[in-house]
């Protein structure tokens, strides 16, 4: 034994297997910390690690057969042996070696079998994946001074990761929206995105495995990795949430007009999610279960305030059920629960996973949370461990009343004094002398109203509950309306005879009359294109402009030799003109930076448009008369008006003065807008199952 292990020590045997052991263990960690930088596959870590184990008993035999000597590599019989002795700093070494070794060895396979879920400083006190039980603790986190959004009136959006030890939430401060990343081991946050002034939500979701973010730029569909990410778009083409699916190889999203699909994280082609038995027409807050089924919220087009349901599907058939009956916005708990929002508040319904069964009834488990049920909005995470995350509030939409205000070129305020209400899309009659709008109602029925300026007359044209979107002729005595994307009509204003149905194609609504009143220019949603419709006594319909979703609009000159709409062709919503009716002659994009709901000066010599990225009202001096030109857009003032609903403003036919909306928040006066607390709830799995335990068996 004791010749065998002088013959190891003299052909360096030792030596190579520490020297390889630490240069291999280097190698595996390097590779560990750079490859996912560049998005490389999980494989090619996998190889690198595999092939450096293989490499270790090779060189340890290259070490037993070959010497390295002043004269080069020689096969060991050619090398003469050295004297077998053994001195104390042989042995020193010897031992260090060893010690080496076994360090190494020992470190890489802690470091990747331990310490991976019990680093103190990287994790939360909770493993992943596994519901805690002990006490039901509660804290707060302070995001510090936060602005409501302009629309929603949210004061931030959030998402905890699935492991519990990561928070990403949305910040509206000094007209920027900004993602931020806290690790809830550290007390500073940093920047991970900035978004465009988004209307609706950035919808912030967590990978499974915690490494990437999915959410909505205000343009986009967009991923990026937590650590060094370079975001990257999914889809281009997107009016609301996405979450990742499919052991994060997929995207599930919504996409307007409230149509569900799936798409590979990489990007690629959009796959729609067929709903066979559905009878719903909107369709949010996809959620994939464990085993492929996926939750989604279903409810009428008006909104999901009114009649929202929680169903399932099944993606291999097509066919849904309903699994809640009052309620949007759901998630699954693994502790066996469906978690969703109703009246406000967040509500629990025991569930089997196996059988995507309700075993049980419904129970309330936290009374208020901020919401904006509009879009089913709701400021609400838990991680797969039973971590809680919310925002104690109320439901933002339900508290929004508004007021119509004056505002000049200079910015300056004058009240209407029309007593607070839900208004929506004002507009002033050509004479100037009546204001038409539509006012929603608390049971979220709609209906369309006109004012009278001089004696302070109100009058209500539609009856149907369903009416929005109002244009009106240039005469003055009929309105265009909108019958809940359904259909566009007239309707005389003085309120004599029945509506008049246009266009019976689906989620079309009109947007203006060209100068003579014989055509009326609508928008079809679910197309993207932009129509004239004829309202001669031989009506028929003809496409103006093709896009995709993001065409808007389509307002005629008042020579009606032009027509202003917005694209978001550009990567960004802008304005751009076309003549008309044959718009392939020319086209011009006129804003700067962002612009949408272009409005046509009185004598066709200015266009003024709104950007939402500050909230500002621009004016651009145009010429129509023969060729068209633009000069550069002006910043006539900015506010805190109403801006989301399209239109959200118009302007009087003197071209003198805007009428804006004003957002009052009355049910949330009391709250302090400038402060965003959230609260912490631990074990809160706990607290689920003692709130709502299934049947007894």
């Amino acid at each position: 034994m004791g010749s065998l292990f002088q013959e190891l020590k003299r052909r360096k045997v030792f030596r190579v297997a520490a020297v390889y052991a630490v240069v291999a263990w280097l190698l595996i960690e390097v590779t560990s910390t750079i490859l996912p930088t560049f998005d490389a596959p999980a494989w090619v870590n996998q190889t690198v690690t595999l092939l450096l184990l293989l490499g270790f008993p090779i060189a340890l035999i290259l070490s037993w057969a070959y010497e390295v000597t002043p004269e080069g590599i020689k096969a060991d019989s050619g090398v003469p042996s050295a004297p077998s002795t053994t001195n104390s700093t042989d042995r020193n070494f010897i031992y260090a070696t060893f010690a080496l070794v076994l360090l190494v060895a020992g470190f890489q396979l802690s470091d990747r079998f331990l310490s991976n879920n019990t680093s103190l400083a990287n994790r939360p006190a909770i493993e992943l994946g596994e519901s805690q039980s002990g006490p039901v603790t509660r804290t707060a986190i302070n995001l510090g001074l936060n602005n409501r959004f302009t629309n929603t009136r949210l004061r931030t959006e959030i998402a905890i990761s699935p492991d519990g030890s990561k928070l990403v939430y949305t910040a509206f401060r000094e007209g920027k929206i900004q993602l931020y990343l806290r690790e809830l081991s550290e007390l500073e946050p940093r920047v991970l995105a900035e978004v465009d002034n988004s209307l609706v939500g950035t919808f912030p979701s967590f990978s499974s495995d915690g490494d990437w973010l999915l959410y909505n730029n205000g343009r986009n569909l967009i991923r990026t990795r937590i650590v060094n990410g370079v975001p990257q778009v999914v889809d281009d083409d997107v009016g609301g949430m996405g979450v990742f699916s499919d052991s994060d190889q997929n995207v599930l999203f919504v996409a307007l007009p409230g149509a569900l699909y799936r798409k590979p994280a990489t990007g690629g082609t959009r796959e729609p999610l067929g709903l066979a038995n559905s009878e719903a027409e909107f369709f949010m807050w996809p959620r994939a279960l464990p085993g492929g089924a996926v939750l989604f919220t279903a409810s009428p087009r008006s909104g999901v305030i009114d009649g929202a349901q929680v169903h399932l599907l099944d993606p291999q058939t097509g066919n849904t059920r309903l699994l809640i009956q009052d309620g949007y916005n759901a998630r699954y708990a693994a502790s066996g629960h469906i978690v969703y929002i109703y009246q406000g508040g967040i509500w629990a319904i025991p569930f089997d996973i196996d059988e995507l069964a309700v075993t049980g009834a419904p129970a309330p488990i936290v009374r208020e949370v901020e919401t904006y049920s509009y879009v089913g909005s709701s400021v609400y995470s838990f991680s797969d461990a039973g971590r809680l995350v919310y925002l104690p509030g109320i439901d933002t939409f339900q508290g929004q009343q508004r007021r119509f205000v004056w505002v000049d070129k200079q910015g300056n305020e004058e009240p209407l004094g029309l007593e607070p209400q839900t208004y929506w899309y004002p507009s002033v009659a050509p004479n100037g002398e009546k204001l038409a709008f539509m006012i929603r109602q608390a049971d979220n029925t709609r209906d369309i109203w006109t004012y009278e300026f001089g004696n302070n007359a109100f009058n209500r044209l539609t009856f149907t509950g369903t009416a929005r979107y109002q244009v009106w002729s240039p005469d003055g005595e009929s309105l265009a309306y909108s019958s809940n994307f359904q259909n566009i009509s007239l309707i005389e204003v003085d309120g004599t005879g029945l509506p008049v149905v246009v266009s019976a194609e689906n989620s079309d609504r009109p947007w203006s009359f060209t100068p003579d009143g014989n055509q009326l220019i609508g928008w079809s949603i679910a197309a993207g294109m932009i129509n004239a419709y004829s309202l001669s006594d031989q009506p028929n319909s003809q496409t103006l402009i093709e896009g995709d979703r993001t065409l808007k609009g389509g307002r005629v000159s008042p020579n009606g030799r032009w027509i202003a709409y917005d694209s978001r062709e550009s990567g960004i919503v802008e304005i751009y003109v076309r003549p008309f009716p044959n718009v392939d002659d020319g086209k011009w994009q006129v804003s700067v930076n962002g612009g949408q709901e272009a409005i046509w000066g009185p004598q066709g010599q200015a266009l003024y448009y709104r950007r939402a990225s500050d909230n500002a009202m621009l004016a651009v001096t145009v010429e129509t008369a023969t060729d068209f030109s633009a000069g550069n857009p002006r910043v006539l003032f900015a506010g805190d008006y109403f801006f989301g609903a399209v239109p959200s403003y118009d302007l009087h036919p003197d071209g003198l003065r805007f009428l804006m909306l004003k957002t009052e928040d009355v049910a949330t006066s009391s709250l302090p807008a400038e402060f965003t607390s959230l609260v912490v709830v631990d074990n809160w799995f706990e607290e689920l199952k003692r709130l709502a335990p299934p049947d007894p068996q």
